[in-house]
């Protein structure tokens, strides 16, 4: 009888989609930890009716006011796991308020947790090439206070949870959550 030698930790818990199982080595390893410090499944295995949808029902469902200075402190304060350093996304706040300003995030969906946080998903158009590449997926877990517990988006550096596309995301949640009834009712 030979013995195993297990690589990666076994995950049981979790549901996961096609591309977290896709994940290999460090990147799988940091995939997985965002989901176990939010306790949910893959956020892209989750199956489409699951999502709530409608711009009201999504208000309702919202940890309290996201604003500004949680994006702020999730893009710019925030130390990285690995240099321990601010990650200093400056740039990634303007592009993400062009995103948001030009219509290029998508599709906004919520679901709340039992444990008082919300996962919102969306697809943000790609910052990089506007026809060869189809949208790619982004969302972030909020905890109810408003602390962004984890975000993440499939493109070649939504791993570390800070590109423009995450950005865009956070704030067209912050837009959702400002943005007066009617208003939403007329666009």
């Amino acid at each position: 009888m030979s013995s195993a030698v297990i690589s990666e930790p076994v995950i049981t818990i979790f549901q996961l989609s096609d591309y977290a199982k896709g994940l290999v080595g460090v990147d799988r390893q940091t995939y997985l930890d965002k989901l176990m410090k939010c306790n949910i499944d893959c956020p892209y295995f989750i199956p489409k009716e699951h999502w709530v949808v409608d711009p009201a029902i999504i208000q309702k469902i919202s940890p309290r006011q996201l604003t500004e200075h949680e994006v702020y402190i999730n893009l710019i304060v925030r130390r990285s796991n690995d240099t321990v350093l601010q990650l200093k996304a400056m740039k990634t706040i303007e592009t993400a308020n062009f995103m948001v300003a030009n219509r290029w995030v998508s599709k906004l969906c919520a679901i709340r947790l039992t444990h008082g946080a919300a996962i919102f998903k969306a697809n943000v158009r790609h910052s990089m090439s506007f026809n060869s590449k189809k949208d790619l997926c982004t969302w972030a877990a909020v905890h109810d206070n408003s602390t962004v517990m984890a975000a993440h988006c499939n493109c070649t550096v939504g791993l570390g949870g800070v590109c423009t596309h995450v950005g865009g995301l956070l704030y067209s949640i912050i837009q959702l959550l400002t943005t007066p009834c009617t208003s939403k009712e007329n666009s």
